[in-house]
């Protein structure tokens, strides 16, 4: 998801050389939070091998499309971005829901730290019965899988 998000902030313009982690994304919800969603993109969820993914090729061929055309200002585009992401990942989950029965989300990763992606998703998963976990005292993104790393590395020491 991190790459995608750097793709985008990338072809919007917002930030195409990255010189600290996560910049991309920081500038790019900046730009966002700025302005409203103009639409949302198509996003769509598909099977493949018993397992569903997030196909986001629609969604950024129409941000770069958006762009390129000159439909709407960065910020609007981006904020339209994360508004679709946030469908498509509601999609996604539903699909998985209805599959296995599972009516619990974790979302971790780098990607919540966008507050708009993680309110926005959570709420829209609430609304449709989901629980909804999220990470209270560890970081989303790879300060917490480093410490689940290291749990899991102790735990192996010490058998």
């Amino acid at each position: 998801m991190g790459r995608l998000i750097d793709a985008v902030s990338a072809a919007l313009g917002i930030c195409q050389e990255v010189t600290y982690e996560g910049q991309a994304a920081i500038e790019m919800e900046a730009a966002a939070e700025a302005a409203s969603p103009i639409d949302t993109f198509p996003v769509s969820v598909r099977g493949r091998g018993g397992e569903w993914i997030l196909d986001a090729q629609g969604l950024f061929l129409s941000v770069v499309e958006s762009t390129f055309h000159g439909r709407a200002s960065q910020g609007q585009i981006a904020a339209s971005f994360q508004a679709s992401l946030v469908e498509g990942l509601t999609q996604l989950a539903q699909r998985v829901g209805a599959d296995s029965g599972l009516t619990t989300t974790v979302l971790s990763g780098g990607v919540f730290a966008n507050r708009f992606i993680r309110e926005n998703l959570t709420a829209s998963l609430q609304d449709r019965g989901f629980r909804v976990v999220t990470n209270l005292v560890t970081p989303a993104g790879d300060g917490g899988i480093a410490l689940g790393q290291a749990a899991i590395a102790l735990g192996r020491a010490s058998d």
